[in-house]
């Protein structure tokens, strides 16, 4: 592997991801998601309202960004400079076909979820996933890619209220 310098590349992505997170809060959320206003359910307004999980993605790519920036200033301060790993020929293949085939996990989800529904397609997609990276433990795996689907599952139906 070879070691190069790299300059705080960061440092523009996290700015980037800054100015996108206040358009997304600023502009693109209020001028694409209505705010509709029920007088009988004055107490779950602020749950009921459509802005609010945009909202909060929006305040987390923010706090990330802000985080990023944060960070490079230091390093750059300090005198240090981050370090790029060029990888090999093998581990670019590697690595690239963990990618297609991640791709191709996302792709099957999109595809298989409106077909078999939300818990079996997460199942699949998650043993899929775990196979793709090399885990073994089977026990801990299918454990694992039951109770997280099932859990996400009444986690947005119960408390949510997401219709699937």
């Amino acid at each position: 592997m070879k070691l190069i310098k790299k300059l705080g590349s960061e440092l523009y992505i996290g700015m980037f991801f800054l100015v996108l997170g206040f358009i997304i809060l600023m502009v693109i959320i209020p001028n694409t998601i209505r705010v509709m206003h029920n007088p009988l359910m004055v107490s779950l307004e602020i749950v009921q309202n459509g802005r609010v999980m945009p909202s909060a993605y929006a305040i987390l790519i923010i706090g990330c960004a802000v985080a990023i920036i944060i960070q490079q200033v230091i390093c750059l301060k300090k005198g240090l400079v981050p370090e790029l790993i060029i990888p090999s020929k093998e581990e670019f293949k590697e690595t690239t076909l963990i990618s297609i085939g991640y791709i191709l996990i996302t792709i099957a989800f999109a595809v298989l979820l409106p077909i078999i529904g939300f818990i079996p397609t997460s199942i699949i997609c998650l043993l899929a996933l775990c196979w793709l990276y090399g885990y073994t433990n089977i026990k801990v795996i299918i454990l694992v890619c039951t109770i997280i689907p099932v859990g996400f599952y009444f986690l947005l139906t119960k408390l949510l209220y997401v219709k699937f």
